[in-house]
């Protein structure tokens, strides 16, 4: 309860009724949004495809994905001929995903595409989390400052799992703090988004046990 309070007194809109915003500060949520998008348009995907592959990861995985989206082993995908068990599939299949929509044919740009827009998504969320708990100049600076780290800027632009885990937790914590304050019959909306952003995040980056829980069952 003590944690309680004092977050409710340095974070104003926890402790009021409802969802509300500190006063003042509510802006634009449109006009944020839009800011978001376009600068993670030029964080993330612009010129996404111009560099080569960069060993040891980036090759791997895209392989495993071009094998994928060609037909092979979708639920234990093969690395060299062998079973890959060291990461769950869903990274690879949202890779061979945009593969296959772009023709199956290889393709820096399409294999890192579903990366870059989660690290869009990442920053969306980071928008609406600040803007629930600070108001919405807060949440606009931790969103652009999100996507114009170098860290954050340069993962996202390279195919591994590290973005899209990230966007999980981020909108997994935005949906713990909506279902923490909904009042009313409807609380089951945000704890399934909660839940199935969790899920997510260890389908797509949980390590060795899941695959290998993947690879003893298919």
């Amino acid at each position: 309860e003590a944690v309680g309070r004092r977050a409710r007194r340095n974070w104003p809109c926890l402790g009021a009724p409802g969802l509300s915003y500190p006063v003042g500060v509510r802006g634009s949520f449109t006009r944020e949004f839009l800011i978001v998008i376009c600068v993670g348009i030029a964080a993330f995907i612009a010129g996404l495809g111009h560099r080569e592959l960069g060993n040891p990861v980036e090759p791997r995985y895209a392989g495993m994905a071009m094998d994928i989206a060609q037909g092979g082993p979708a639920v234990v995908p093969l690395n060299s001929g062998k079973h890959y068990n060291q990461k769950p599939p869903l990274g690879l299949w949202a890779a061979a995903l945009s593969l296959k929509l772009g023709g199956a044919t290889p393709s820096e740009f399409l294999v890192r595409l579903p990366g870059a827009l989660m690290g869009i998504l990442a920053a969306v969320g980071i928008l609406l989390l600040g803007r629930l708990l600070f108001g919405g100049r807060a949440g606009l600076l931790a969103a652009v400052m999100f996507q114009t780290m170098w860290i954050i800027c340069w993962s996202g632009r390279f195919y591994h799992f590290d973005i899209p885990l990230t966007a999980t937790v981020v909108w997994t914590m935005y949906a713990w703090v909506r279902l923490s304050k909904v009042e009313g019959a409807t609380p089951w909306r945000w704890a399934a988004l909660a839940c199935l952003s969790l899920a997510i995040g260890v389908f797509r980056s949980a390590g060795r046990r899941v695959g290998e829980e993947c690879s003893a069952r298919w």
